[in-house]
């Protein structure tokens, strides 16, 4: 048996994205040389492509003499890629990496557009080490549409609304000549991958509402627009990124049913209350002759839907009303439930 070599793995997980008439290429860099020992010396990544015909499309392309065979299909290096600007000073074998296809070379929009194209990553060490290469990969940019324009949002409680203006026109100014359809994604605080798109659908309205977020946390969205081709499909660039934090801002229902017993140096007052899932408690307010207004008798919100009130004089009249509140972030507070009189004795 020969012995295992010390050129790097091969990239197993190369995968294109088509968005807006750019390719993306996502992989992973190898962490570990074939003989299973670390790969800590990439010097460079190469990137090839190739124009497939439809009728190619069909041929065995998995061999490396008929990927670099000199046909007249044959890839061409693409890019070449040293680590340092691969790297950008960080260790990152092992983890993600993207780079993006523009068209480079490729002069005419009708050579570029609509056709089937095959990409391959080599990834290169020190001392001439070279991996084999990577899964083939397939894209076919197509003319696109443009991204949705005017993209609003609206935080709700557990929800967020996306919006947007419906999209009109292809990247070159043309018409759309169907309907437009939408994606919307969010947008992550850190790196550039965008996932799956919330809709497992595609969206024919102008909105979207993400119900899968938690209150008091920061989301940012982009919306792309779709164009059918047939069974293929075109996606725009993303829109601009917005924001929303979801939060709770609806105050439970108020308390209703107050009555005032008056006692020898007390009041003892009780209620009735719709105890919302997102109860905390409730407070108590009080009022005296001469009082423009209430005071809060209990900062702290009481659990028991009962409250004696000690520090009042006998035969001084008292007026009190009760509140909700919920345990948002915001604390929301309900109305004020009806209110009543008691003179201690």
């Amino acid at each position: 048996m020969a012995p295992m070599t010390r050129d790097p793995l091969p990239i197993l997980d190369l995968k294109v994205v088509q968005r807006g008439g750019v390719v993306a290429l996502y992989f992973t860099l190898p962490s570990e040389n074939m003989d299973g020992t670390p790969f800590r010396d990439l010097t460079r990544v190469e990137v090839f492509r190739r124009t497939r015909s439809g009728a190619d499309d069909a041929a065995d392309a998995s061999m490396l003499d008929n990927l670099l065979g000199k046909k007249t299909d044959k890839a061409e290096l693409l890019l070449s890629v040293e680590a340092n600007e691969l790297i950008q000073g960080k260790n990152l074998l092992g983890r993600s990496a993207r780079l993006v296809d523009n068209g480079e070379g490729i002069e005419a929009p009708e050579d570029w557009f609509g056709n089937v194209f095959e990409y391959f990553v080599f990834t290169h060490g020190r001392r001439w080490r070279k991996s084999p290469p990577s899964n083939l990969a397939k894209a076919m940019p197509l003319l696109g549409p443009r991204p949705p324009e005017q993209v609003v949002t609206q935080a709700g409680d557990s929800a967020v609304k996306v919006a947007w203006q419906p999209q009109t026109l292809l990247t070159n100014g043309s018409p759309l000549m169907d309907a437009a359809y939408y994606n919307v994604y969010r947008v992550p605080n850190v790196g550039w991958r965008l996932g799956e798109p919330l809709n497992e659908e595609l969206i024919t309205e102008c909105s979207y509402i993400d119900s899968g977020v938690v209150n008091d946390t920061e989301y940012r969205y982009a919306v792309t627009t779709v164009a059918m081709h047939g069974e293929l499909f075109a996606e725009s660039a993303t829109s601009a990124t917005v924001s929303a934090t979801p939060a709770d801002h609806i105050a439970p229902s108020a308390p209703y049913g107050l009555e005032a017993v008056s006692g020898q140096g007390i009041v003892n007052l009780l209620w009735t209350a719709d105890e919302a899932p997102d109860h905390l408690g409730y407070r108590v307010y009080r009022k005296k002759p001469g009082d423009e207004s209430f005071t809060l008798l209990t900062p702290e919100p009481i659990v028991r839907t009962t409250f004696v009130d000690r520090a009042v004089f006998p035969n001084v009249e008292y007026s009190y009303c009760i509140t909700a509140v919920d345990n948002s972030s915001y604390v929301n507070e309900s109305g004020s439930s009806n209110v009543v009189t008691a003179r201690p004795r």
